[in-house]
């Protein structure tokens, strides 16, 4: 959800998938106004008619949203009628996807209530040497007297964004013989942090490190994020298990604070954690049962036992959608005077018959470690091999770990209802968001050729417009709602579209 500068609040869908050629792509296929009230039932009519104007309902794997209630309550609406239609895999119960990125958050707002004071001095700090001129200027002089090379001041944080606190935490951090130094030369700077402080500062910034990275890796739209959660959350754990026997009581007292959310969280969205890192074929259920045994020891079975059922329940699915997906094939037709290969054929069924589930013999060996792999680079070489675990691979790695893509889409609806194009009507600014989203993917595909893209002629894309033929419809539209819509940096872009 987002509201505009129009005070109209929008609501942004966009779909993830993989394509036939095992690409991952991503298109926002609603950016459309929610009337009032925003409650669960408004959101879960908008999102069950976008649903059935796209003809996607029976393509649904998994929706990611923010911990919200409302978006629980949406969800578990959307959940009950999907499900009684047998439109779900496992009864939709894999359906609500926790965003990574905000349940990070939450892990780390946690941790930093418990060291507020630390942010704040150096919060302060920072404020203090950037509020006026002749403060700057000192803190400057510092600089040169205590011999730092630094080019760039420290960044002041908005409080309520973490990932800014870091960000002044990592660039405070070397100034710190230069905000000692302004201590001795200013009466009126009374915030400095104590010897002690910086230190917990420079632990908090080490542990707000792990969080930063994870958060970024999580929140790509150009690579499947779904396998690629578990690590890095795993990443994080590990570093909270080395902070918390700390020496410093308020770093352990911070870390406990984060270790419990995290807890909470996993507790509650392991399954979909876990799942897609059976389909790394270098890790698969190994990985999975040897971090959770490391974690939680004997307490591991019974999300080890979960993760297994739930896959070999999503794997009988897949099968039955598949029909027959023994590797026997076509039965042999023996041609007359054949016969004689009849115990060959026998011999054959009877191996088969001990090796014909694709589950087991995928889990049989791990794929050599390397330092990098195309996961689906991987998966479109073994499908043949593994038709059933490839469809599911399909789904459940396109899966995104965060809500982020969808969140980029308001930013750029920002640059579009500009104070200047105030009046632009809803259909409008749908129809603006999705044609340059639409274009700007059509465009990243000419420039990075997919995999299993063998050049040659092909179709064109049905789904993609004339670019200069759509532009001037659009234009002709808008002159006729009276909307304030091009300027002359549009005007440049359309020419560009059209040239290219």
């Amino acid at each position: 959800m987002w509201t505009s500068n129009q005070k109209l609040g929008y609501l942004c869908i966009t779909a993830h998938f993989i394509d036939g050629s095992w690409t991952l792509q991503n298109r926002i296929i609603r950016f459309c106004l929610l009337e009032t009230p925003h409650n669960a039932h408004n959101m879960f009519d908008m999102v069950q008619n976008s649903l059935r104007n796209w003809k996607i309902e029976d393509k649904i794997f998994s929706f990611t949203l923010d911990n919200a209630s409302v978006n629980t309550s949406m969800v578990g609406h959307l959940r009950k009628k999907l499900a009684d239609r047998y439109l779900l895999h496992h009864s939709g119960k894999l359906l609500h996807v926790r965003c990574a990125a905000h349940v990070l958050n939450l892990v780390v707002q946690d941790g930093l209530d418990a060291m507020a004071s630390v942010v704040d001095r150096i919060r302060e700090s920072v404020q203090y040497v950037k509020s006026l001129q002749g403060r700057m200027e000192k803190f400057d002089a510092m600089i040169v007297r205590v011999g730092l090379a630094c080019k760039n001041h420290p960044t002041l944080d908005v409080p309520t964004r973490w990932n800014s606190t870091y960000l002044m935490l990592e660039s405070s951090l070397p100034f710190r013989a230069a905000f000692e130094a302004l201590k001795e030369a200013d009466k009126g700077y009374k915030f400095a942090p104590s010897a002690s402080e910086w230190e917990m500062a420079e632990a908090i910034c080490h542990l707000l490190g792990a969080f930063y990275t994870a958060t970024k890796k999580i929140s790509g739209r150009t690579y499947p994020t779904s396998h690629l959660y578990f690590y890095e959350v795993w990443n994080v754990k590990q570093i909270m298990e080395r902070e918390v026997v700390s020496e410093d009581p308020t770093i352990v007292a911070m870390v406990k604070e984060m270790e419990k959310k995290w807890i909470k969280y996993f507790e509650e969205s392991f399954l979909t954690s876990c799942l897609p890192v059976i389909f790394d074929p270098r890790y698969k259920y190994e990985y999975v049962g040897f971090r959770l045994t490391a974690t939680f020891g004997g307490g591991a079975e019974k999300y080890l036992t979960q993760v297994n059922s739930v896959m070999k329940i999503l794997f009988a699915e897949y099968a039955s959608e598949f029909g027959n997906t023994s590797d026997e094939g076509d039965e042999v037709v023996e041609e007359d005077g054949e016969g004689t290969l009849d115990d060959w054929n026998k011999h054959l069924r009877l191996k088969r018959s001990h090796n014909s589930n694709e589950l087991q013999r995928y889990l049989e060996d791990l794929f050599p470690r390397r330092q990098k792999l195309d996961i689906l680079k991987w998966w479109e070489i073994h499908s043949p091999k593994y038709l059933v675990l490839a469809a599911i691979a399909r789904d459940i790695l396109a899966v995104s770990a965060s809500t982020v893509p969808a969140k980029a889409a308001f930013s750029n609806a920002g640059r579009i209802i500009t104070e200047q194009r105030s009046s632009l009507i809803p259909s409008t600014v749908e129809t603006l968001m999705c044609l340059k989203d639409w274009f700007r993917a059509a465009d990243r595909q000419k420039a990075e050729p997919t995999v299993g893209d063998h050049g040659g002629d092909q179709e064109d894309d049905p789904l993609e417009p004339p670019k200069v033929i759509m532009l001037v419809v659009l234009c002709t539209f808008c002159s006729f709602t009276k909307n304030t819509l091009f300027t002359t940096s549009d005007w440049m872009t359309a020419s560009l579209w059209g040239h290219s």
